[in-house]
């Protein structure tokens, strides 16, 4: 919610925490107690976001980003509402509901996706694997892929789209090795490749390997290994 900026973090979990102590001060004090007289949705999100707590905070392992997605819309929600609650009292309260909502909207664009260059993922997946059907010598192949954030099966699906035999290494089975293996490199420099020595397992897998060829396709680097006489 603030678009990755450490200081709106901090201040829209303050924000919330201060609204919700200011509910409970009205209630008491205003209300004598009635809380029959809040919103039902206030006590969904609240259970909600307090059985999360509960539960992470019994988790012992690592939490990673994605465990948090089943509430992740939560303080969206608590947000939303208080600011259309500063937008319904008075002037000067409504200016500031305004200018929140204003800054949270204008943090986010700063840090849009759509501001950034593209990957081309797609379209590389498929420079790339016509660039290895046009020299694989009709013959079956293996198929590593040195990236951070990539993997295999999008260029194994245009490959099987092709028909072209695209075979999976296993070490435990020594006929899924072919005569040669095709590394593809995203690794920015190129020169982080190596890929005759790459720890990954599909390259390892295949064994000691020479670079017969290399072809640069939208920004990676295409090998063609074989195996060394």
């Amino acid at each position: 919610m603030g678009g990755k900026n450490i200081f709106t973090g901090w201040f829209i979990s303050l924000l919330l925490a201060i609204g919700f102590i200011a509910l409970l001060i009205y209630v008491i004090k205003v209300k004598k107690w009635k809380f029959s007289e809040i919103h039902p949705a206030f006590y969904i999100l609240v259970s909600w976001i307090g059985f999360a707590l509960i539960g992470l905070g019994f988790y012992n392992e690592n939490i990673y980003d994605h465990y948090l997605g089943f509430v992740f819309v939560v303080p969206f929600l608590l947000t939303g509402v208080f600011i259309s609650m500063l937008l319904g009292k008075g002037n000067i309260l409504r200016w500031v509901g305004v200018a929140l909502l204003a800054y949270l909207v204008i943090i986010n664009l700063i840090v849009n996706p759509l501001l950034k260059d593209p990957n081309r993922l797609l379209q590389r997946s498929i420079d790339v694997s016509k660039v290895i059907e046009k020299n694989n010598d009709q013959k079956s192949f293996n198929l590593a892929v040195i990236a951070d954030n990539n993997y295999e099966a999008g260029y194994e699906y245009f490959l099987l789209k092709d028909n072209y035999p695209v075979v999976d290494i296993d070490a435990q089975k020594p006929d899924t090795i072919t005569v040669q293996l095709f590394v593809v490199c995203e690794l920015i420099p190129n020169s982080k490749c190596d890929p005759t020595h790459n720890p990954k397992a599909q390259v390892a897998s295949f064994g000691w390997s020479k670079i017969e060829d290399s072809w640069e396709v939208d920004g990676a680097i295409v090998y063609k290994l074989v195996h060394s006489k």
